[in-house]
């Protein structure tokens, strides 16, 4: 096939210093640090269209191969093919490189409920602070009795008696006559138990929860310095204190009674091109460079032990790439890891293949330079690798050889034969109307509104134009952009592509029946190979559209490979 490459960018968004405002001025800080911010959203919105259009142009390239299959199936027989099981899990876009913490960043798989119970009575007024990790014992509610009536830090000994849910005994904590308020005692269960300067009263109680299957996640609103309630949570033994780390040699400082919040924010406004986060689902902190591409990430020089802390100072960072992973040297590429050097066959001819050197579409195009009479590819609309026979009459047999690569592909080994295809047709056109279905949803998500649409409206609008033009002119009546086959557009709705169920079936039947019109409105005539009709002017239009924005925005970044 033939590869139309368009560009889909942004370039650096200037502002100007306001010249009634003093250099150094907070309010020359603020106006420095809202345009920064701005910049950034209006860089999101047009990365966000740029990712939209990309997976229109997947789903435009799976319906043009299934109406093609509609137009050649009554005329030749099925061709030997041999895909992958599942999908590769590929990406196809340039990645930013990212430093991801080497764990959780509280790993422990048990928790209690607060490090900072309260007393179930009035009278006891020493303040209980729990620390430590808790062993895993028991998940339970477990209840701290005081034993007697006794002053903290008095002559005579605190004890507090611990009872599991059910009344039985777990033992106690002890303070001798004397111990100083705030020392800490621990439990057999590995929870240390300190009380404050007071009163503790007999038969009153503290309760916790006790999970030993549930880890207890970072908080990240919570000081680093908080105490009771207020503990963020860090992996017990760890701390973050006052000081301050480089990322990419840029300063971030750290305040004792920071968050993680107040650091990411500190990071992300900062000149170090990063972006950090805190996902609380895998309770794991990474940072992202801004922009793709083959870009470091330092963290280093830490006096406050946020890194420590957060598990990145031994984390591996995943450099981004110029290209997308059909791009990239195999090697590179984790779902690809099952291939090593060698060779492989196909119908008996050897291929050869190199981890270190070669990528996944340098062999495929090694393939089709082959003796084999066969044709590879990468499927867009599965995620996987594909390989046909060229002629009907043949097989198509596989072998690994010692590079294991159809294993790495997930090909499964064997002999493949072609069969009749004109029992096929009434399922390929039910492909269609799916494949339609699809296109429905990505072609109205390009329309529809990204986040912070209002700072990039202009270039939002002209690009979206490209594409609105490119179909309308697939018509002979601008006013009436309709077909007897349910491809119907309306761009002055929020919507402009309904495809109701009484259009999926007017399509299904127009395909059924091999409809030529239908066929040539959709892909164009034979000889263009289905580059032509409304699938040919919205894979231009798209193309359009990169160099559209690539024009206005001056940078060329991020791509979008289109095959038409």
């Amino acid at each position: 096939m033939d590869s139309i490459t368009g560009v889909l960018g942004f370039g650096t968004v200037s502002y100007a210093k306001p010249s009634y405002r003093a250099r150094g001025s907070q309010a020359y800080l603020d106006g420095r640090a809202e345009a920064k911010k701005q910049a950034y959203q209006r860089k999101q919105a047009l990365l966000e269209l740029h990712e939209r259009a990309a997976d229109l142009a997947k789903e435009l390239e799976g319906l043009r191969t299934s109406v093609e299959e509609v137009r050649d199936v009554r005329r030749v027989r099925k061709l030997a093919t041999a895909a992958s099981e599942g999908g590769l899990g590929l990406d196809l876009l340039p990645r930013a490189t990212t430093l991801a913490g080497s764990e959780e960043v509280n790993p422990s798989p048990r928790s209690y409920s607060t490090r900072g119970p309260d007393w179930d009575g009035p009278s006891s007024t020493s303040v209980v602070t729990l620390h430590d990790d808790y062993t895993g014992a028991w998940t339970d509610t477990l209840e701290f009795r005081v034993r007697r009536d006794r002053t903290v830090g008095g002559s005579k000994t605190v004890r507090l008696d611990i009872y599991d849910s059910g009344g039985s005994s777990l033992g106690n904590v002890k303070f001798a006559g004397g111990t100083p308020p705030d020392t800490v005692k621990y439990t057999s269960f590995g929870i240390g138990v300190s009380l404050s300067a007071g009163s503790v009263k007999k038969n009153e109680s503290f309760f916790i929860d006790v999970d030993a299957g549930t880890s207890q996640d970072l908080d990240p609103t919570r000081p680093f310095d908080g105490l009771r309630t207020e503990d963020p949570w860090l992996e017990w033994g760890t701390s973050i204190t006052a000081g301050s780390f480089d990322v990419n040699g840029e300063t971030i400082t750290v305040a004792a009674d920071d968050s993680v919040n107040d650091v990411i924010a500190s990071i992300d406004a900062s000149a170090a091109g990063v972006t950090a986060s805190y996902d609380a689902g895998s309770d794991t902190f990474s940072i992202v460079r801004d922009d793709t591409g083959a870009l470091d990430i330092t963290v280093d020089n830490d006096t406050s032990g946020f890194l420590a802390a957060m598990k990145l100072s031994g984390a591996t960072q995943v450099t981004g790439t110029d290209q997308g992973e059909l791009e990239v040297v195999i090697e590179d590429v984790a779902p690809l890891s099952g291939i090593s050097s060698g060779t492989f066959s196909i119908n008996g001819t050897d291929v050869s293949v190199d981890v270190t050197a070669d990528t996944l579409q340098d062999v495929i195009d090694r393939i089709n330079a082959s003796v084999a009479d066969v044709t590879a590819s990468y499927d867009t609309n599965s995620d996987g690798f594909l390989i046909t026979g060229n002629t009907p009459a043949d097989v198509l047999e596989l072998d690994d050889g010692t590079s294991g690569f159809f294993t790495g592909v997930d090909v499964m080994l064997g002999t493949y034969a072609g069969r009749q295809g004109a029992r096929g047709l009434r399922a390929r056109a039910r492909q269609v109307a799916l494949d339609m279905e699809a296109i429905e949803d990505k072609l109205n998500a390009v329309f529809a509104e990204v986040e912070h649409e209002s700072l990039a409206t202009g270039s939002l609008k002209t690009a979206r134009k490209v594409l609105q033009q490119g179909i309308e002119a697939l018509f002979d009546d601008e006013d009436d952009l309709s077909t007897s086959f349910g491809v119907d557009f309306d761009f002055g709705d929020d919507d402009p592509f309904d495809f109701s169920v009484g259009d999926a079936q007017d399509l299904r039947e127009a395909m059924r029946k091999s409809d030529s019109a239908a066929v040539k409105f959709l892909i164009g005539e034979r000889d263009e190979g289905g580059k032509g009709g409304l699938l040919g002017a919205m894979m231009k239009a798209l193309d359009e559209m990169g160099d559209d924005l690539g024009a206005i925005h001056g940078y060329t970044g991020l791509r979008l490979d289109i095959k038409v």
